[in-house]
């Protein structure tokens, strides 16, 4: 398959970019036939009110009502309406996108280059940047970023949520969390 997207009772698979899509219930494990909604091909998919679109770049994700972002040619992060009416490069870089991650307010944190992390509002401000390689127990390594996500935890101080990024340094893999006051991250 090329992309997967799930939901709270599916998962539906991608399987090539024509937008043939497999969608499997995980309680009745019965599997459905779909075909996503193209505009030419597909690379990864978003489903929005049991609809499934199919987009060109990879990595999709909802990000408004109205439209969703996803990463194209490795350096661009592109928004693009649900109608095809329109479609936007937000960001781009000359080092590369690896993931990005949409927040409940709509700022976007993106991977790129070899190990930033940057976040930046839904009007393009840049909020913040870092890099994987001021950890100081990886300092004077080799470090990559892998991916990004949110995490939510439950402390004595109530709901958390708050980025982690999945990274690589000497062969070894390594979480680290981001945190956003100090725009810092952990070691």
């Amino acid at each position: 398959y090329l992309s997967i997207y799930p939901d709270k009772e599916h998962i539906y698979f991608l399987i090539v970019s024509n937008g043939a899509t497999h969608k499997y219930n995980f309680y009745t494990r019965e599997t459905e036939q779909l075909t996503a909604n193209i505009s030419t091909s597909a690379n990864s998919i978003v489903v929005r009110e049991g609809n499934v679109y199919g987009f060109q770049g990879v990595k999709a994700k909802q990000f408004k009502d109205t439209s969703v972002l996803y990463i194209t040619d490795d350096k661009n992060l592109v928004e693009e309406r649900y109608d095809r009416q329109a479609k936007t490069t937000l960001i781009s870089s000359k080092n590369g996108l690896k993931d990005f991650i949409v927040d409940n307010e709509l700022n976007y944190t993106i991977l790129h280059g070899q190990n930033k992390i940057s976040k930046f509002t839904k009007e393009r401000n840049l909020i913040y940047s870092v890099s994987l390689s001021s950890i100081s127990a990886l300092s004077g390594q080799s470090v990559e970023s892998i991916a990004i996500d949110y995490v939510n935890e439950y402390t004595i101080n109530g709901k958390q949520s708050y980025p982690v990024v999945l990274g690589s340094s000497n062969n070894f893999l390594f979480f680290t969390k981001i945190d956003e006051k100090t725009n810092e991250l952990y070691d």
